[in-house]
Order: C-alpha cells, then sequence, then structure tokens
C-alpha cells in the first residue's frame, strides 16, 4: 500500500469514527481507534461470526444490512452506524446469534480488548457515552410502554426492612446482587459501599416527582416501589436487585418518573457523581454497566422484534 493510499484510509477512518459517536471523542482517540481499526467488506450472504464463536472482535458498521439470527429468535436487523458484538464481548460470553450480511456490508474492525484499553484511556468520553447510551436505550424501551419498559420486578420478602442504618457489609451485599454491580469488582463495591446511604421508605411515600432533580442512583434492597408516567404511559414496579427507573437513572439528570414505594422498602443511594469516581479508579466496574446495558439492550431488541412479528400477522397485507 502505498503512502498516499494509507493516508487517505486513515483519513477516512477518522472521518467515520467522527460520526459514528454521538459523543464527540477526543483527538487522540479518534487517531488511537483509526490506527487499530482494519477495513472489512462482505458480500450479501456472508456470515461475519457464528453463534457460539469467542466474541473478540467488534464490527463498526459503515454501510449495509445484517441480521442477528438464533434458534427459536426473531432476527435483529441491523444498518448503517450499528456496533456489532460488543453485546456479547460486554457480558463476556460468545456471541449468542450468528451475523449474516442482507445486502453487501462495508464494516471496520477491531478487537473488544484494545476497544476496552481506550475507553480507560478517555474516561470523560466514556462517562458522556454512558450516560448518552443510557438515554438511547431508555428511549428505545420506551416503545413497550405501558409495561414493558423495565424489566419485571424481583418480588420481594414481606418482612418489614430493618429500620437500623445498614452497615458496610450489608451495603457491600446489596451491591452484589444489583443489576448494575453484579459484575464489578470487589476494590470497587467496597468504594461504592462507603459513599452509599441506606433509605427506608414507608407505604404511599414519594421517592420521585417526575421533571425533579435526580443526582443519585438507588438500588432497591427490600420493598416494591413503582413508577409511573402520562406521556408515553409507563406502569413499572422495582424489586430487591433493581436499579431504581434503569437506564433512565444513569441517562437524565431529572426523574423521568413519579415513584412511589408500595410497600415498606429500602433503597441503597449513592451519588452519580461517586459512581463515576469510583469507576474511573477501578474501570471494571464500566464493564458492569456496559453488561447491564447489554441485558437490557438484548430483552428490548428481542421484545420488539417479537411485537414486529405481531404487528405483521395482524395486518398480512
Amino acid at each position: 500500500m502505498s503512502l498516499e493510499t494509507a493516508l487517505s484510509l486513515r483519513v477516512e477512518h477518522e472521518l467515520f469514527i467522527r460520526s459514528f459517536f454521538e459523543v464527540r471523542p477526543p483527538d487522540r482517540m479518534v487517531q488511537q481507534l483509526s490506527a487499530s481499526l482494519r477495513d472489512y467488506y462482505a458480500p450479501a450472504g456472508t456470515v461475519l461470526y457464528e453463534r457460539g464463536q469467542p466474541s473478540e472482535r467488534l464490527y463498526f458498521v459503515i454501510s449495509g444490512e445484517v441480521q442477528l439470527e438464533a434458534p427459536d429468535s426473531e432476527p435483529w436487523v441491523l444498518k448503517d452506524l450499528s456496533l456489532l458484538g460488543a453485546l456479547d464481548a460486554g457480558q463476556g460470553r460468545p456471541y449468542s446469534r450468528t451475523a449474516r450480511a442482507v445486502s453487501d456490508v462495508a464494516a471496520l474492525t477491531m478487537a473488544f480488548r484494545e476497544y476496552v484499553d481506550l475507553m480507560e484511556d478517555h474516561f470523560d468520553f466514556t462517562k458522556s457515552s454512558m450516560e448518552s447510551n443510557a438515554r438511547n436505550l431508555h428511549d428505545r424501551c420506551l416503545e413497550l410502554a405501558p409495561d414493558g419498559v423495565f424489566a419485571p420486578a424481583t418480588p420481594s420478602d414481606a418482612t418489614p426492612p430493618n429500620p437500623e442504618p445498614l452497615e458496610l457489609l450489608a451495603k457491600l451485599r446489596v451491591l452484589r446482587q444489583s443489576d448494575l454491580c453484579q459484575r464489578a469488582p470487589v476494590q470497587a463495591l467496597v468504594s461504592l459501599a462507603i459513599h452509599g446511604e441506606g433509605e427506608l421508605w414507608e407505604p404511599g411515600q414519594v421517592l420521585l416527582e417526575r421533571g425533579a432533580p435526580n443526582p443519585y442512583l438507588r438500588l432497591v434492597a427490600h420493598g416494591r416501589l413503582e413508577a409511573t408516567r402520562d406521556q408515553p404511559v409507563v406502569q413499572a414496579a422495582f424489586g430487591p436487585g433493581s436499579l431504581l427507573l434503569g437506564c433512565s437513572a444513569l441517562g437524565y439528570a431529572e426523574a423521568q418518573y413519579r415513584v412511589v414505594a408500595a410497600t415498606p422498602s429500602l433503597t441503597v443511594r449513592v451519588l452519580k457523581e461517586d459512581f463515576y469516581d469510583v469507576m474511573e479508579d477501578h474501570f471494571p466496574l464500566a464493564g458492569s454497566a456496559f453488561s447491564y446495558f447489554g441485558r437490557e439492550n438484548e430483552r428490548t431488541r428481542t421484545l420488539l422484534a417479537e411485537q414486529a412479528r405481531g404487528r405483521a400477522r395482524f395486518n398480512p397485507g
């Protein structure tokens, strides 16, 4: 490859990277990504990766259409400016679906491990991307209103929570069992537990009003909390292990829902800024958060695909 061709490709890569991310990456990160990415072309019908293979690579789709297939499941169709492989790699599991090119596909590919290293090196970008991803994912979840926006609540023990202040070990257990932090390392959990505060709620007590400032992440330790909104109409419940308000809690500075305690309840709250400070010091916490996003993404896409199939059956013409 001539120097002129190599420079041209690098410029193309950098222009694509700047257009791919909703949050603008810093120039240094763009240069590092460009140096790591490799061009990948797949004619229609090509399998980019097989279900069950190690999820070692990411694919940034420049153009074309890719179908993600799994047995006994509706396929997902992804198009331009989609990222393939991150959902599985972020959860530390093999590819859960086979990626097949529906049309000719042009993409850029890189090793997942290299991408994680870059995210750690550019934490401000990672934090902003996490907030943006959380907003986008929640907005897509709203298509499942009124009762599919959040995952079903885990039932809670009917015994009222202990009114005594939570000790460090008790807060650690809540964090370890939470959707958000279950893959986080012990050091990160200890730091979060030190920052965390227990909160007791009586039935009927209002935790949040829609539009109110919400600087905290709240993890449900006990009880049942109910969230509602009018537009679109949403009704949701949160039980032990839940991140209260799910991705919207990470994505928005104001509460998107009214939240009321339905039973005697206990939550552990952590300032979002403390959460990100701990993440910067213990970056695997970011992996746990992105794993949570991946599970929510998978749940949402599966339900939306089933919803689309139902509409197609109802309107066969």
